[in-house]
């Protein structure tokens, strides 16, 4: 067999991390004021099926409504004064997103989350033919819940559903960046960027 003369050996970088990165700038869509979350949900073959992001149920005036958490106990009461009954989490967003349902894939979907999911979308990405989960680990404890954490091992331990919480690398993104800094495509200076690109 003759050698390949036109070739150019190149490094791709791992898909869990370029998917990773595709829900980190989805959460960028999100209305809320202090917690964005995105998701994205594949094949095994990689293909995307559906992205989502946390967001108030669609056609509403997102401008009416309430995007921080609330502060005293008479905000928690008041519908126009807490955002957490409101918001529809990244999670079932992308599950309700997707071309095709995670279901009909009988080896199974896989979902890439910018935190820690609640139990509550752990077991809807679980029910939704999703058997593996890539979350985030942000170094917040607000994104932890204890009691969601051992209902998450339980349900693993019960099913045929994968967990792993990473850090994930996001260095690969340097060149695409200063790419696009370089032809003129970023209103700020790459500096800005070094925290995201840097993360993993």
């Amino acid at each position: 067999m003759s050698e390949v003369v036109n070739r150019k050996t190149i490094i791709r970088p791992a898909k869990m991390n370029v998917f990773l990165f595709v829900a980190w700038t989805i959460k960028e869509l999100s209305c809320d004021a202090q917690t964005k979350h995105g998701c994205v949900i594949t094949s095994r073959r990689n293909r995307i099926l559906g992205t989502g992001y946390n967001s108030f149920p669609r056609e509403c005036d997102n401008e009416s409504l309430p995007n921080l958490r609330p502060t005293t106990p008479k905000q928690e009461k008041d519908p126009l004064g807490n955002k957490y009954p409101l918001i529809i989490h990244s999670e079932i967003n992308a599950v309700n997103n997707c071309i095709h349902s995670p279901i009909e894939h009988e080896d199974g979907c896989i979902a890439y989350v910018t935190g820690q999911c609640c139990f509550n979308c752990f077991l809807h990405l679980w029910q939704n033919g999703v058997n593996e989960v890539y979350e985030i680990d942000r170094g917040s404890h607000m994104l932890k819940d204890g009691h969601d954490e051992k209902l998450k091992e339980l349900l693993c331990s019960k099913v045929s559903m994968t967990r792993h919480v990473i850090k994930p690398d996001f260095g690969f993104m340097n060149v695409p960046l200063g790419d696009a800094h370089a032809s003129g495509f970023f209103h700020t200076e790459l500096e800005d960027f070094k925290d995201l690109i840097n993360v993993g």
